[in-house]
């Protein structure tokens, strides 16, 4: 496997700088990615659709009987035109946490709530599939659209009870913002929100990847 390559400077509207930084698979190990010991942190990892992103936040959790996957991506109604496609993209995540020791949890949404039940004590690790998704369910629930600042406060609080039940929390979302299309509303709605809580995650995380076609490069 070929790690090296040349750095492309990229520009992040979710956070408003540029960075550059490559991160190799080989340095994961020297940055005490599985010293659970020292753990008490907030990761976030972004990329587009089918970067590898995933499998990235997977390989960020170790050997133990305590790591939690919370899964927040909704099932779709048989009637959807998406339906087929949503349906193997579930079963593809299924397939590829298999043998790794993950406690799933399908939660599409009040994250808060449903984690206090049904996580005991203190978790080694804690990934969540994907922020981007849960907005998605918070906001566009049954025909009631909420406002962004309500979807803001209420997964941020979320957030904020995960962290105390664990080591580390590592939040998967979708790089949204490169197509250079202006959205009509709700959609610019979401992206707004979206975009508000990759800032605030950015700025209380210990660090910030984005994946490109499998290899994670580090923004913070």
């Amino acid at each position: 496997r070929q790690e090296k390559g040349p750095e492309r400077s990229c520009w992040y509207r979710s956070f408003g700088f540029r960075k550059k930084y490559i991160l190799r698979r080989s340095d994961l190990a020297n940055q005490g990615f599985c010293n659970m010991k020292d753990l008490n942190e907030l990761i976030l990892v972004l990329g587009g659709s089918s970067s590898g992103k995933s499998a990235f936040a997977e390989s960020l959790s170790c050997a133990s009987e305590n790591n939690y996957y919370l899964a927040t991506m909704k099932r779709p109604d048989i009637r959807d035109a998406y339906y087929h496609e949503i349906m193997k993209r579930i079963e593809t995540h299924r397939k590829s946490r298999e043998g790794k020791g993950f406690i799933t949890l399908e939660i599409e949404r009040d994250i808060e709530a449903e984690a206090k039940k049904a996580i005991e004590g203190r978790a080694d690790l804690i990934l969540l599939e994907s922020l981007s998704s849960l907005l998605s369910n918070e906001m566009f629930n049954e025909d009631i659209v909420l406002n962004e600042r309500s979807c803001e406060e209420k997964i941020f609080a979320a957030i904020e009870l995960l962290l105390k039940k664990t080591g580390r929390l590592v939040i998967v979302s979708d790089e949204i913002f490169s197509d250079g299309i202006i959205y009509e509303e709700p959609a610019s709605m979401y992206q707004r929100c979206l975009s508000a809580l990759h800032e605030k995650i950015a700025k209380e995380a210990a660090a910030v990847y984005e994946v490109y076609y499998g290899i994670p490069r580090r923004l913070k």
